[in-house]
């Protein structure tokens, strides 16, 4: 099982904001450094997440680039400062939504854990 963890990280709050809001999972807003490599493009991407929860993520790329939902991604967050990191350090996800200003909503793996160490 892999772990994406950040020691400070605190994950809280409801699953319904009243403005019918369907995640199942608390989020928290997170702004770090992201890399994600796309299989299917043979390519890396750098982007930044917008928040994150224990098992998903929303992130803003950089270079918008087309994706679909469903397709599988990997992605590594750089805690404490852009990270230089090897392909088999990153988590698989996989893409539940996109929106047209590039933002890509995703749903890690499920052997893989975002939590606080």
């Amino acid at each position: 099982m892999s772990t994406i963890t950040q020691s400070n990280l605190r994950i809280t709050g409801g699953s319904d904001d009243g403005g019918g809001d369907r995640r199942i999972e608390p989020r928290a807003e997170l702004k770090r450094t992201v890399k994600v490599f796309q299989p299917r493009a043979r390519r890396f991407l750098v982007g930044r997440t917008v928040n994150v929860s224990d098992h998903g993520m929303l992130l803003e790329l950089d270079s918008p680039t087309p994706m679909s939902v469903g397709e599988a991604l990997d992605v590594v967050i750089a805690w404490d400062r852009p990270a230089v990191v090897r392909r088999d350090q990153m988590a698989p996800a996989t893409i539940v939504r996109t929106e047209r200003d590039g933002r890509v909503g995703l749903r890690i793996g499920p052997d893989v854990q975002l939590a606080a160490a």
